[in-house]
């Protein structure tokens, strides 16, 4: 991020380069949770179909 002072304002952008490396970061997560998400689910369902839950 960029600060730029214009008398009594600031005006700020954002790093679009930054952006992306967050983003691809916030992916790789998303993807992992869904994954851990998705075995979680097929344990619960194998349980439930043992009877066991």
């Amino acid at each position: 991020m960029t600060v730029e002072k214009r008398a009594q304002q600031r005006v700020y952008r954002l790093d679009a380069a930054a952006l992306v490396a967050v983003e691809g970061w916030l992916s790789a997560r998303a993807r992992q949770w869904n994954a851990r998400m998705d075995k979680l689910a097929a344990h619960i369902e194998k349980t439930r179909d043992e009877g066991e839950l």
